[in-house]
């Protein structure tokens, strides 16, 4: 998808949920907020809640991509072609030292086990 054609997308759905959260049923519930904030002075909050035209506009954002970068993020490190196993667990496996499990009682566990490759052979 043209990037232009995804933000005029992106904005026709937030368009969308700016009806259905924002608007006159929203001031209903925010009287209290923007009467306060009316009664210091402070008209930024009420006006905001009109201006999404203003500020969602598919042109504005697909300006955004033609000017300059003042800063770039640096792309993260190519992917590896053979995983570690060991880098894939967030606590590091302890084996049979982390366990007091004597040789019968091991030998028991992996005989009894859910799932044992020898019993469904």
């Amino acid at each position: 998808m043209p990037l232009a054609e995804f933000y005029g997308e992106l904005v026709k759905t937030q368009q969308i949920l700016n009806k259905k959260h924002l608007g006159w049923q929203a001031l209903k519930g925010t009287a209290n907020i923007v009467a306060r904030h009316l009664m210091h002075g402070q008209t930024n909050f009420l006006r905001m809640l009109w201006k999404f035209n203003s500020v969602y506009d598919p042109a504005l954002q697909l300006a955004d991509h033609a000017r300059p970068v003042d800063y770039e993020m640096s792309l993260p490190p190519p992917p590896e072609e053979h995983l570690r196993p060991v880098t894939l667990y967030v606590h590091e496996g302890r084996g049979r030292r982390g366990r007091d499990l004597s040789d019968t009682v091991e030998a028991f566990v992996n005989e009894t086990r859910m799932g044992n490759p020898s019993e469904e052979l």
